[in-house]
């Protein structure tokens, strides 16, 4: 999954990390020893990687044969292992640019759009609402006032939270959050 900062890429990551024999990694926090450590010691059913982008080139490198030919190997201190897996790997980026060529190639890539405005408030009141407890109409209030500057519902989630529910206290967030009331949206 590509795509911008705020897309839900992680949330759609995480619940396929929750299913029987998955496990669920962060990029920037992987290693390849890490990796190839637990591909043979506890080899996963699917392997979910969000941030691949974070990960360095070197960290990266063991999914190479683990996506090609489902081998995975360690040779360490005269120890030689190999085992051969059947393990699908999802991963999550903001940008591809960082992601090793061989590597990208090896994944179906699905690009995740940036919200439209109307698309970014009806899933920011829908978080707001079901995750934030807000009511419909501060929901909506925060929404249509966050759009105006960013299409990341962190930032709804943010404006939400520090306005604690008084809808005149949004204005003061935004403006504190946006002093010079620019924003990519």
């Amino acid at each position: 999954l590509v795509g911008p900062v705020g897309t839900a890429k992680t949330l759609m990551l995480s619940a396929i990390g929750r299913l029987p024999g998955a496990e669920f990694y962060v990029g920037s926090t992987t290693t390849k020893a890490g990796l190839v450590g637990l591909l043979i010691t506890s080899p996963p059913k699917y392997l979910v990687l969000d941030e691949i982008d974070k990960m360095s080139a070197e960290d990266q490198t063991p999914l190479l044969n683990l996506m090609e030919t489902g081998m995975v190997t360690r040779l360490q201190h005269g120890i030689k292992e190999r085992i051969t897996l059947d393990t699908k790997v999802f991963a999550g980026a903001n940008r591809i640019e960082k992601i090793q060529a061989p590597i990208l190639s090896r994944f179906a890539k699905v690009e995740i759009p940036a919200y439209s405005a109307q698309e970014f408030v009806n899933v920011a009141k829908a978080v707001l609402v079901q995750r934030e407890g807000l009511g419909p109409e501060m929901a909506l209030h925060v929404a249509t006032e966050v759009v105006k500057y960013s299409t990341d519902i962190r930032d709804a989630v943010r404006v939400a939270r520090l306005s604690r529910r008084d809808p005149r206290r949004v204005f003061e967030v935004i403006r504190c959050m946006w002093p010079k009331g620019v924003g990519p949206a």
